[in-house]
């Protein structure tokens, strides 16, 4: 009896350790979740800007394709992915609404002073209610937001180039939709 206690717990600790490794080795990329937001109208919500005037979901995304980027001063991948971002404002004319996840003033001062050019308007999400409408697990995501208001596209994790071309694509037949 002694001798079957002693392999019940090894054998769970192999059960354990087989099926993290199947799900390491599956090949799925964890950041292409879906997100149960897709065709689904934005989240309405009231946040302050950089200069505490509260903007509304309502004045944002009419008639407009909008990159919505999560992100915060503290996300190294945030950091990393604002010359992506800084791309798609600057070179392809999208709208670019950065949103603070629960950030200090200080630290997002600095982040957007040495990340010019990332974002075309910033809002903070101080309390992090906006963060759990939009379904976020983590920063920095983004989500590609119609004329209608609608979600298009998500994306959890740090943009690259790949996402770049998808975005743009994206970007491109939904503006001829309209």
């Amino acid at each position: 009896m002694n001798r079957i206690l002693y392999w019940v717990p090894v054998f769970m600790f192999a059960a354990l350790i087989l099926a993290f490794m199947a799900a390491f080795l599956s090949g799925r990329d964890p950041s292409a979740l879906p997100s149960v937001l897709i065709d689904k109208p934005v989240p309405e919500f009231a946040m302050p800007d950089m200069q505490n005037k509260s903007i509304s979901s309502k004045n944002i995304f009419p008639n407009n394709v909008t990159v919505v980027n999560f992100f915060a001063s503290w996300c190294a991948p945030c950091r990393a992915e604002t010359p992506i971002l800084a791309e798609l404002f600057k070179n392809n004319g999208l709208q670019v609404l950065g949103i603070a996840y629960k950030d200090k003033m200080e630290p997002l001062q600095v982040f957007l002073r040495d990340t010019v050019g990332a974002y075309d308007l910033v809002l903070r999400d101080d309390t992090g209610q906006s963060s759990i409408d939009w379904g976020l697990t983590g920063v920095p995501e983004t989500f590609v937001v119609d004329g209608k208001s609608r979600i298009r596209y998500h994306y959890a994790g740090q943009l690259t180039p790949v996402q770049l071309q998808e975005i743009l694509a994206i970007a491109d037949h939904l503006s001829r939709e309209e």
